[in-house]
């Protein structure tokens, strides 16, 4: 009778592991290893070329002509800085560079950190949003219909030119102070109860009611316009070009497909960063000598490009349309699939010393 009941238990325990949503995530896996750190870092270097164009002085190098570019401070070749205590006055030359600063993770399994190689063992595999037990991984290039997207994301420090030693001694303000160190976790939505309700997330932005309404979202579509050649709407805050609606600031996004979902949540990560003090200006006339707050963000700043699962070598701006960089981003591997990294440049106006 003992023997039946251990029988009976066991048969019950396999059915409802058998049904459990954990056994889908664990099939979705991370997949994140050396092997993954190692090539996302690679890639970071081998797409340098993205920091074009470059200008010194008045004088523009764009060797890549369709990189997306923007310039907000005029075009005076000299500018002048109060350095020190007290202040003296330095000058310099105006210059500005697209400036690698950081991965933004976008993962179905929470925890996993495929940019820094690991994730934390017995919760990657079995936590995850309720969408991710019916998730099916999707190429770019096939035909998309609206989807809800939902994922967890990571804003990993990464400024290369720090390690490499580059302008952090010949430019103004403390720029490593605001780029952060190699590899640094600087922000996780994991333990951000913001980004799991559409109510607390108002708490932190609570303009967000003024633009639930569909007129505001119909003037996105203008936005979504200007993104798809590379100029994205600074004014329009509350519109992402072709992702949708900046709010409300939360993990859910109704986007055409899980690459541009994913990039969505990634321009969502920014203009929650900004909002948190994280991200500051660094295009300005204002801040060519420190960087400035920048609790709104200006999406004309930013810009990034898949480089996990798939990469797309060239930074795309905020807001611009998957039909034209999404194709075979995403790899339909279990361990891999729905599992993007994003790197990110942000535009530095500073003066050259």
């Amino acid at each position: 009778m003992r023997k039946i009941k251990l029988l009976t238990a066991s048969i019950i325990i396999s059915l409802f592991a058998a049904l459990s949503p954990v056994k889908s995530y664990a099939l979705i896996g991370c997949g994140a290893s050396p092997a993954t750190m190692l090539r996302i870092f690679t890639e970071s270097i081998t797409t340098l070329y993205n920091v074009f164009p470059i200008s010194l002085g008045g004088v523009t190098i764009n060797p890549f002509g369709n990189l997306p570019n923007f310039e907000s401070c005029g075009s005076s070749p000299v500018c002048v800085c109060m350095l020190g205590t007290p202040p003296i006055p330095h000058p310099g030359l105006t210059a500005s560079l697209w400036m690698p600063t950081a991965v933004i993770e976008t993962v179905k399994t929470p925890f996993c950190f495929p940019s820094l190689g690991f994730s934390i063992p017995g919760v990657s595999a079995y936590l995850g949003s309720a969408n991710n037990a019916s998730h099916k991984p999707r190429s770019g290039g096939e035909v998309k219909q609206p989807q809800n997207t939902s994922d967890e994301v990571h804003y990993i420090e990464y400024p290369l030119f720090l390690p490499l030693n580059l302008l952090t001694s010949v430019t103004s303000g403390n720029m490593g102070q605001v780029l952060g160190s190699l590899g640094n976790i600087g922000y996780i939505s994991e333990i951000d109860p913001t980004w799991k309700n559409d109510m607390l997330s108002s708490v932190l932005d609570p303009e967000s009611i003024l633009f639930a309404n569909p007129i505001a979202q119909l003037s996105c579509m203008a936005d979504s316009a200007t993104s798809a050649v590379g100029e994205p709407l600074d004014p329009m805050f509350w519109c992402m070009g072709a992702y949708g609606s900046t709010y409300p600031v939360a993990q859910q996004l109704n986007s055409f497909g899980n690459v541009q979902g994913s990039a969505g949540l990634a321009a969502r990560t920014l203009f929650h960063l900004s909002r948190m003090l994280k991200l500051w200006s660094t295009e300005s006339c204002a801040g060519i000598c420190e960087p400035i707050p920048m609790p709104i963000w200006i999406k004309s700043e930013f810009s990034y490009f898949p480089v996990y699962p798939g990469m797309y070598p060239l930074r795309i701006p905020v807001g611009q349309t998957g039909l034209i960089w999404d194709h075979a981003i995403n790899m339909a591997i279990p361990t891999q699939s729905d599992n993007f990294d994003w790197f990110m440049y942000q535009h530095w106006t500073f003066c050259f010393l």
